[in-house]
């Protein structure tokens, strides 16, 4: 009996016999997804969202393109290592942070469910923690939101509605907390609902340092050896040497300060 139309859909071949090949391949699939590594958590960022204290934030290890910025995923902190929404803060291993007061001014964090949050208002500042984190098989970027009952000078977010957002106080992972999954310092206006991502997702070598900014190293004769954001944009060269200059100095007092803060506290 011929097959139908007398040709046969061919889907996948094999010299060894049809036991290899009985389900069918994905791997047409997974080399056009972006998808995550085994055991990680990803957020997207659009294009130089940064964030804020880069010293606190440990670099990803894979990330896919996407049309509006980049997937970057992080090795997940587990409950063997800390059920803590402190332990990264203290120990390096943020994602990102935001202090909207310092460099990210317009941020917008939208949720995996497409709920979106921004600044109180123009007036008032922020400060975020992301925290990739999995409990068996929940794995979530965590967004840890601090407000003015814990840091005096910060206010909840509220959504694109009007509704003010604060999470439960302690120090815990729940369900209070925001699952993010888009993150940028230009506001919402920037985020899509869904961020179109596409694979194949590129997995670090070893040795390989995965940075989510462009930098360069110096040394600092105090600090040592450090990797400094490269802020520098076309905009900034095209302006006059002496608005350039500024520019760039005040991007350098401003990480070694943080730097230095940040260790003298540790």
């Amino acid at each position: 009996m011929k097959p139908e139309g007398g040709y046969i859909k061919a889907n996948a071949i094999s010299c060894n016999g049809c036991t290899n090949i009985q389900k069918a391949p994905k791997c047409y699939k997974q080399a056009s997804e972006c998808m995550a590594p085994p055991d990680t958590v990803g957020l997207t960022f659009d294009s130089y969202s940064y964030g804020s204290e880069l010293q606190l934030t440990v670099p990803p290890i894979a990330k896919c393109q996407c049309i509006n910025g980049v997937r970057y995923f992080w090795k997940a902190i587990t409950p063997n290592v800390t059920t803590s929404v402190d332990w990264a803060y203290d120990n390096n291993q943020l994602a990102m942070n935001i202090m909207s007061d310092a460099t990210c001014k317009s941020f917008c964090i939208c949720d995996e469910a497409g709920e979106c949050y921004q600044q109180f208002d123009d007036n008032s500042a922020g400060y975020i923690e992301f925290i990739p984190y999995c409990s068996g098989k929940s794995c979530h970027m965590y967004a840890v939101v601090y407000d003015e009952r814990e840091r005096p000078y910060y206010r909840p977010l509220k959504t694109l509605n009007g509704t003010v957002y604060r999470r439960n106080l302690g120090s815990n992972f729940d369900h209070s907390l925001i699952k993010a999954y888009f993150v940028t310092c230009h506001g919402c206006k920037y985020i899509h609902e869904k961020s179109i991502c596409q694979g194949p997702t590129y997995i670090k070598k070893p040795e390989e340092i995965m940075e989510r900014y462009p930098y360069f190293e110096y040394f600092d004769t105090n600090l040592g050896l450090l990797n400094m954001l490269d802020g520098l944009t076309q905009h900034i060269i095209d302006q006059d040497w002496y608005s350039a200059l500024s520019y760039i100095k005040t991007g350098c007092d401003t990480y070694a300060t943080l730097t230095e803060v940040s260790l003298e506290m540790a």
